[in-house]
């Protein structure tokens, strides 16, 4: 009986790794869509195969933060593409508007982010998904403008009590301490406004515009920040997060502020990460690291609001926000230092207002599996009054709708023409579609996988031109010599075998080499071999060529060399082997293809 117990132990434990070995629904697409329904969460799905040889874990863990990165994309999109968000506050009576371009969002932001992992160890491959449920993330956002309202009248009491008794460094650090509060309104609000929750994002709207205000003019009154420099401005928001870190041993790295939401640098981020690492150093005695792996990080961004431009600092240690901190810049400061705020693919984004794409020529009809020698010749035409926009050296991409790949890529000339050469096409529609269109990837030089480049994308005023190309199968000639012993053979067997594999790749035949695309030499003979107990044997050798039409080029060949067939005579060996050379051929060409 106890054998019997083992014995059962162990198969249920057998079972148990081996459901855990299966693969997970999530990974199939119509699955994953089924469990978590676009209306209700926010996905990020990636796949990969582990070509380096990578330690499953760490490849896991790596591609886990890839799919959690998707739906902070995701969530970046979705802000910056909605337009209910881009609404002032209370009649712009408010020096503050809270709108996307004045938050960001980390993976530490979205609560209640789960994410899974798979590596099937046989097939290296490797699956992550991320994901969040809308619903639990809008009760969550909006518990946290109830506390975070509670915790700013706090501070805000706290701080004017100390004006009273003269204190005005506890005053302000009352104030500062503020800050983060701030920020997670405006991050709760922006989130919520994007989940299509707007009712809850505005039910406290009245009373946080008048923290807001509030807040921003006490600080004011007590540092009285008027028609500052970048330096001073830079000063101020260093001492605001001075104020709330206090005295700390970790060294401080400082990430490029970004302008609005879309993450993009400009000249003057960088001369605000300077000045801010100035401040810091000025204001609290810290020390500023270009490591990247310091525990505190200062980031930001910055966005025009009227005549100024404000600027958001936030501290945060392991993702978690320690400080936050703003100032405002006059604009016209900047102008008269003639410094640039906008990043350069935000102009160059604008650029593509009047931006046209003319389909000059195109091939019309292609053949399948053959090189395209008429390319895709396009204008890009400027429609702006005076001399406008260049359009010399904007590059441009042909994409397959049926694959969304990208087929060839041009660059305009100085008369802004391009031609693209389209590459051999594989399809089995009579129409390949094609789309034509700028590739905003090399045009503003950022990665297709940023989050401006899904943004761009939708917001490109630059509409794709669409073609079709008529799609027909290359033709084919083919002559074969099939001997028996010198002698030709009455049936043959291999040329009849060779031209139903290529009918069922969809090749025509032609009588007439002159109208091929391709021409197929075979040339095949037997040889006797022994003789045993009334059986005969002969030896096949087979070769067969493809050359194409316009060259002369061989483009594909097989050799096969002693085929053994066997029968009660040479004759009947011979076509054995024959039948058996036809098998191989098809074999080889299944493995490699035409």
């Amino acid at each position: 009986m106890p054998k019997l117990n083992t014995i059962i132990t162990l198969l249920l434990v057998g079972f148990t790794l081996h459901g855990f070995c299966q693969k997970p629904a999530w990974t199939e697409y119509s699955k994953r869509v089924a469990m978590y329904p676009k209306g209700e969460y926010i996905t990020g799905y990636i796949s990969g195969t582990n070509t380096n040889n990578e330690e499953s874990g760490e490849l896991k863990s790596k591609y886990e933060t890839l799919a959690k990165d998707k739906v902070i994309q995701s969530i970046h999109v979705e802000i910056e593409t909605n337009n209910s968000l881009n609404i002032s506050n209370i009649n712009g009576k408010s020096g503050e508007e809270f709108l996307s371009k004045s938050v960001s969002f980390s993976k530490a932001d979205v609560a209640g982010l789960l994410t899974f992992s798979y590596y099937d160890r046989k097939r290296k491959e490797v699956y992550a998904f991320s994901y969040v449920n809308k619903k639990e993330l809008a009760f969550y956002y909006r518990n946290i403008i109830k506390s975070s309202i509670e915790n700013i009248e706090q501070k805000l009491k706290q701080g004017k009590e100390y004006v009273k008794k003269g204190n005005k460094e506890e005053a302000l650090r009352s104030y500062y301490e503020a800050m983060p509060d701030i920020q997670k309104i405006d991050e709760a609000r922006t989130l919520l406004i994007a989940l299509n929750r707007k009712m809850y994002a505005d039910i406290n709207i009245d009373e946080i515009v008048a923290l807001n205000l509030s807040l921003n003019n006490e600080i004011s009154t007590l540092l009285k920040p008027n028609d500052l420099n970048l330096s001073e401005t830079a000063y101020f928001i260093a001492y605001g997060l001075f104020l709330q870190l206090g005295e700390i041993q970790d060294e401080i790295i400082i990430d490029e502020f970004g302008y609005e939401n879309t993450g993009l640098g400009s000249s003057f981020s960088e001369k605000l990460n300077q000045e801010i690492a100035s401040g810091l150093v000025s204001a609290g005695g810290y020390k500023v690291s270009k490591k990247d792996k310091s525990k505190i990080v200062v980031s930001g961004n910055y966005w025009k609001e009227g005549e100024l431009l404000k600027i958001n600092a936030i501290a945060s240690k392991n993702d978690k926000i320690i400080g936050v901190s703003k100032g405002s810049l006059p604009i016209e400061w900047l102008t008269k230092e003639t410094i640039d705020y906008i990043p350069v693919q935000i102009q160059l984004m604008n650029n593509l207002n009047n931006i046209k794409l003319n389909i000059v020529e195109s091939p019309g009809s292609i053949t399948l599996g053959m090189p395209i020698e008429d390319p895709v010749i396009i204008e890009v035409v400027n429609h702006s009054v005076g001399n406008g926009v260049d359009t010399k050296g904007i590059p441009l991409e042909v994409v397959s709708l049926e694959t969304n790949l990208v087929l060839c890529g041009c660059t305009t000339d100085k008369l802004g023409i391009a031609s693209c050469y389209l590459p051999s096409i594989q399809t089995i529609n009579p129409i390949f579609k094609v789309k034509i269109l700028i590739n905003l990837s090399e045009y503003l030089n950022i990665e297709r996988s940023s989050t401006y480049f899904v943004i761009a994308s939708q917001q490109n005023p630059v509409l794709p031109i669409e073609v079709d190309l008529i799609t027909q199968n290359p033709t084919i000639y083919v002559s074969s010599r099939e001997l028996i012993q010198g002698e030709e053979m009455d049936i043959k067997t291999l040329e009849p075998s060779l031209k139903e594999i290529l009918a069922e790749e969809g090749y025509n035949f032609v009588e007439d080499k002159n109208d091929a695309d391709f021409i197929v030499n075979i040339s095949a003979n037997t040889t006797t071999g022994s003789k045993y107990e009334g059986i005969y044997f002969s030896y096949l050798d087979i070769n067969l060529t493809v050359t194409s039409a316009k060259n002369n080029e061989e483009v594909y060949s097989i050799h096969l060399d002693q085929i053994k067939g066997g029968g009660n005579s040479y004759l009947k060996a011979g076509k054995k082997a024959y039948v058996i050379g036809a098998s191989k051929i098809k074999e080889r060409m299944s493995e490699s293809g035409l």
